[in-house]
């Protein structure tokens, strides 16, 4: 490993005929492979006209010329032009000395564009060919932000990208990943610890994207956003069941979780193309929609339900008939019910829920005495329940305070109930 170890920018590439072709130690998020490369090419065998259709065909200004899949060279538009129409390309081709792997770094390949001035560079995957490298490539790309912690890009970078894919007919997904409780690793954690959260979460949906056909970028300040060009059925199945996996952290006892939602990749005609920006845009937000739904149903799952101990309801009455106050405690035995007499429910449910208890109880006797109602500060309702028990000669009276956020009849039911429970009288 350590002859790998280099400083000079030539060790990311290669001058032919013969010599290796050396790769960085680590490879970098943001390699030449991930830029835009010209793959428009021709035969050694066809014309200059031939390669002048290729190049006005796909807007380049220069094409690859190619012998049996293999990188010969390139012709420019000049080149071609200059000739007479039916000359062979093999006469035209211009050879070119240097090569780069497709895992170079931008900014390493850079520099030898600058130290050997370079117009073009093909750029190789092992012995395939990938594509032609430009000069132009690298002013593009030195137009986009790029977040130096993760290596990643921002949006803008995504928005371009997106926009090319809908302008060529292709189909867009977008996956809008979120991180869940980041300010919590920041918090109890540090900022330092909070960075280490980001970079192994880039990490990891780096490895998962195809640099092929998907663009990771990071949207945001806990967001990454991942569009692709493959099947949406694809791109759902990987990046969900990859929300699935715990990332370790060092620094972080707790798993590293995050949400993904998905929109795109759904289109059942043709797409207006005059408005693909903002149709991009809408996906982003479609996408992250899903996400924070998907958080939202989770978390209301995780929450842990509060059991009741009493459960009213109050049944409307029907013609001929007086509406009833129905309590049911919470073992599902004991119920019963009062009739609600001049629209006095408070007063129903207390007699309802006391005839419950006592039959939860045979021999003792429970009698709902006072209900007081009142708002907290905050406008939140409270209820105050004032109940006598009693068995034989022996009495008592509980006095329980409820917050009623469920509703003030269900909240007095379960302040009789909670009085009950206290009660030694009732117990004994």
């Amino acid at each position: 490993m350590a002859s790998l170890l280099r400083s000079s920018p030539s060790d990311y590439y290669r001058t032919k005929p013969g010599s290796a072709c050396l790769a960085a130690v680590e490879p970098a998020m943001r390699t030449i492979g991930d830029l835009k490369l010209i793959q428009q090419a021709v035969s050694m065998y066809e014309t200059a006209t031939d390669a002048l259709s290729a190049m006005a065909r796909n807007s380049v200004a220069v094409v690859s010329v190619l012998d049996d899949g293999r990188f010969i060279g390139v012709v420019t538009k000049d080149t071609a032009k200059a000739a007479a129409p039916d000359t062979p390309v093999r006469d035209l081709v211009k050879t070119l000395v240097i090569e780069m792997p497709a895992a170079t770094p931008v900014r390493n390949a850079a520099e030898v564009y600058l130290q050997n001035g370079l117009d073009f560079v093909p750029v190789m995957d092992g012995d395939k060919f990938c594509g032609l490298l430009t000069a132009v490539q690298f002013l593009l790309d030195l137009s986009w932000s790029w977040d130096p912690m993760t290596a990643l890009s921002w949006s803008d970078r995504l928005r371009e990208w997106g926009v090319d894919q809908l302008e060529d007919g292709r189909e867009v997904t977008v996956v809008f990943v979120d991180l869940d409780n980041f300010g919590a690793y920041n918090k109890t954690h540090g900022h330092v610890v909070g960075d280490r959260v980001l970079r192994a979460v880039a990490k990891l949906l780096a490895n998962k994207a195809d640099s092929n056909q998907d663009l990771l970028v990071r949207y945001g300040g806990d967001e990454f956003v991942i569009g692709s060009i493959r099947p949406r059925g694809d791109v759902e199945s990987d990046f969900r069941e990859l929300a699935q996996t715990s990332v370790v952290v060092e620094g972080v006892p707790e798993k590293v979780s995050f949400t993904v939602g998905v929109a795109g990749g759904k289109r059942t005609r043709e797409r207006e193309r005059t408005h693909v920006a903002s149709t991009l845009d809408n996906l982003i937000n479609l996408a992250s929609k899903d996400a924070l739904a998907r958080k939202a149903r989770r978390s209301s799952k995780e929450q842990p339900t509060e059991k009741r101990i009493c459960n009213v309801e109050i049944e409307p009455n029907q013609a001929g008939s007086t509406a009833l106050a129905s309590v049911e405690l919470s073992n599902g035995v004991f119920i019963a019910s009062h009739p609600v007499v001049d629209n006095d429910k408070i007063a129903a449910v207390g007699m309802a829920v006391s005839r419950a208890l006592e039959r939860s109880r045979p021999g003792v006797k429970v009698t709902c005495q006072d209900v007081v109602l009142y708002k907290r500060w905050d406008g939140e309702p409270v209820v105050i329940v004032r109940t006598k028990i009693q068995k034989e000669s022996v009495s008592e009276v509980v006095e329980v305070s409820k917050y009623a956020p469920s509703g003030v009849l269900t909240s007095l039911g379960e302040a009789v109930v909670s009085a009950c429970q206290k009660s030694i009288v009732f117990n004994s």
